[in-house]
C-alpha cells in the first residue's frame, strides 16, 4: 500500500484580512453582464449586453440565488442551497433560515450590495400553473447610492 502525501505551502488568510482587502478597494462604479442574457422582448440588444451600477447588482444577485450550492464547479461555495426548503412547510423558523442564507450569500460573494428588508411569503401560483411556491422578495441599493431596486425570486 503506498501512501501519499501533500505539501501546502503558503497559509489560508484569515477572514480579517479578507474584509480588510475588500474595504481597502476604492469604491467604483458596479459593472457586469445584464441577466437575463436574452431579452425575447427586446432583441435588438446583444446576448452579453453590458450594465452597471445598480442594474448589474440586480443581475449579479440574481445570478447568486439561481445557482444552487454546489452547482458550479470550480466554485462549489458559491449560489445558495435553497433547494433544501422545498416541501417544507412554511413557518417563521423556515423564513427565518431562507433569510439568513440569503443573507449569507450576500455578505460573501457580493459585499457592495446592501439589503434594506427581505420578505418571505407563500406563493399560492407561480406562473399561474397551481404550483404552491415560496416567494423572496428583496429591496436592496448599494453602498453610498440613493437609489434602490426590489428582486424577487421564485422557490
Amino acid at each position: 500500500m503506498t501512501t501519499t502525501s501533500t505539501t501546502l505551502f503558503g497559509v489560508r488568510p484569515v477572514a480579517s484580512t479578507k474584509d480588510d482587502i475588500i474595504s481597502s478597494r476604492p469604491r467604483k462604479t458596479l459593472n457586469g453582464v445584464r441577466f437575463p442574457l436574452f431579452d425575447n422582448t427586446r432583441p435588438d440588444e446583444a446576448i452579453f449586453g453590458q450594465t452597471q451600477g445598480l442594474n448589474a447588482a440586480k443581475a449579479q444577485v440574481l445570478q447568486l440565488f439561481n445557482t444552487g450550492g454546489g452547482e458550479r464547479l470550480m466554485l462549489p461555495n458559491f449560489g445558495v442551497s435553497f433547494e433544501q426548503y422545498l416541501f417544507e412547510p412554511l413557518s417563521e423558523e423556515l423564513a427565518t433560515n431562507i433569510k439568513n442564507e440569503a443573507l449569507n450569500a450576500l455578505s460573501e460573494w457580493i459585499p457592495e450590495v446592501e439589503v434594506l428588508s427581505v420578505h418571505i411569503t407563500h406563493n399560492d401560483s407561480i406562473g399561474a400553473r397551481g404550483i404552491p411556491g415560496i416567494l423572496l422578495t428583496m429591496s436592496i441599493t448599494l453602498a453610498g447610492s440613493d437609489n434602490q431596486t426590489d428582486i424577487s425570486v421564485t422557490l
